[in-house]
């Protein structure tokens, strides 16, 4: 769960490693079952796990984190502010915590959610090494 976006945003810098944001909300059955089937086995997996930071925010939860920039706020307004509000969500970020290409926002077939998830993550990460490159 994210608790501190900034210091998030700062072990990512420090790493090279874009953030891998998934937005739920309780209750929540496809959220359970792409947390089940896809993100929650990529991060077991040491091939995802070592190239990426994985956080998730639960929209509904009233607990305040600490935004990317310093601020304490709510989880809603986390999503709100990334177009998160409609779960599942899972997005890219850089350590900034501007997005990297698009979301991706629910699940219309679990059949092919991994391999959507896996594109939008090989293409965040080819755009963080373009960067480091600059």
């Amino acid at each position: 769960m994210a608790t501190d976006l900034a210091a998030d945003g700062r072990e990512a810098r420090a790493t090279a490693k874009p953030i891998l944001l998934f937005f739920s909300l309780t209750g929540c059955a496809f959220c359970r079952g792409a947390l089940r089937e896809v993100i929650v086995p990529m991060f077991r997996d040491p091939k995802w796990n070592t190239r990426l930071l994985f956080r998730q925010i639960t929209i509904d939860h009233t607990t305040p984190l600490t935004d990317f920039d310093g601020k304490s706020v709510r989880p809603i307004d986390v999503a709100t502010r990334l177009d998160g509000r409609f779960t599942p969500t899972v997005m890219m970020l850089d350590p900034n915590g501007k997005k990297i290409g698009d979301a991706i926002v629910g699940v219309a077939n679990f059949d092919f959610y991994a391999s959507y998830v896996e594109t939008m993550v090989n293409r965040a990460l080819e755009e963080m090494a373009r960067r480091g490159k600059r």
